[in-house]
């Protein structure tokens, strides 16, 4: 009998068995891979599975983006060997998500299964889920060669509802804004492309030593998803010091900014993420003084950080808010295409 592994991709609901010949199987975007995920979010030598004392175990392989299990409907980060239980669901980086299901054995002479390579074959498993009648193949007397890569599927049928509870997680969701851009590069293409540069450089340097799961840029700004709202609150926290140094020590223009921070639910959709709350996120990040009914003080237009009572609500639960920061009251929001009203809280650092 030899350990058995069904792998089901989520999202495309297509599924595979693994029978391992050695005892490591390895993902990740290099063709050297047992599996091979071709996208760039994947690290060429991403995470492997294991199998040690009749368990199953994966193990991240010091990747960019990280590899996460989910416990209690959330996706934790990953470090060291992490047991996959009788059913398991993981997520490499933000893009793709797999229900790993172990199988005490199967007998290799039953035709139900696909080999792994062993540590001595130079036939590594190019794919999983090749499109094979079941998502199985026979066992044969030659080990199987595969050299189609595992590439994102095309669109579902859209005439039907794809189930995506399973996409879903609680995420801390940072955005940032530069203002006026539009304006200026209206009035100086120059002065824009220069103050754009500048604001990404600074925001790498931050983003650099705080990698998130997703991160995208928009142009003037960014949108990026934290695993832990302590980390988004920080980057914030050193985007904002950054530029109000830079802003104070140079002649040229300013860079004046908004950012906004939000807890809530995403699902991730292969390489992009989708959810009313980055909606609600963005919302913030451009909001006004007049979408406030009882606004408690002069709301600033620029140069703020602002987060929803939901953010706030995390440190709460947690029984101690961050040192260093107040968090202000402004009152409560209406947000565009958003129901009810939020209340809003602006954060002053107090560095």
């Amino acid at each position: 009998m030899k350990p058995a592994l069904y792998i089901t991709d989520i999202q495309t609901g297509k599924k595979d068995c693994v029978i391992l010949q050695g005892d490591v199987l390895t993902i990740g975007r290099s063709d050297q891979s047992d599996i091979v995920i071709n996208s760039s979010n994947i690290s060429r030598n991403h995470a492997r599975l294991l199998f040690k004392k009749k368990n199953w175990f994966i193990e991240d392989c010091g990747s960019s983006n990280g590899t996460y299990i989910k416990r209690n409907g959330i996706f934790e980060k990953i470090t060291g060997k992490q047991k996959i239980s009788k059913s398991t669901i993981i997520r490499l980086s933000n893009c793709k998500i797999l229900n790993l299901t172990q199988d005490a054995g199967i007998d290799s002479n039953k035709k139900q299964v696909i080999s792994s390579k062993s540590k001595k074959t130079n036939h590594p498993l190019k794919s999983l889920f090749l499109g094979l009648k079941d998502g199985l193949n026979k066992v044969s007397g030659k080990k199987p060669t595969f050299n189609k890569k595992f590439e994102h599927e095309s669109p579902e049928d859209l005439s039907m509802m794809i189930p995506i509870d399973s996409l879903k997680t609680v995420a801390a969701i940072i955005v940032l804004d530069q203002c006026d851009s539009s304006g200026i590069a209206n009035s100086n293409e120059q002065v824009a492309y220069h103050l754009k540069k500048r604001l990404k450089a600074l925001t790498d340097k931050v983003m650099d030593k705080h990698p998130c799961r997703f991160y995208e840029n928009t142009g003037d700004g960014f949108l990026g998803i934290y695993d832990d709202p302590n980390e988004a609150l920080q980057v914030a926290r050193k985007i904002s010091n950054l530029i109000k140094k830079r802003n104070g020590s140079t002649k040229n223009p300013d860079i004046n900014f908004r950012l906004a921070l939000h807890y809530g639910e995403i699902y991730s959709l292969g390489t992009g993420v989708h959810g009313n709350d980055l909606n609600i996120a963005f919302r913030i990040e451009g909001v006004t003084a007049d979408a406030f009914s009882e606004l408690k003080y002069n709301f600033p237009k620029k140069d703020r950080t602002l987060c929803s009572s939901n953010f706030l609500n995390y440190f709460k639960r947690q029984g101690e808010l961050p040192a260093g920061m107040d968090f202000q009251y402004c009152g409560p929001a209406n947000l565009k295409g958003i129901s009810d009203p939020m209340d809003i809280f602006q954060i002053i650092y107090q560095d």
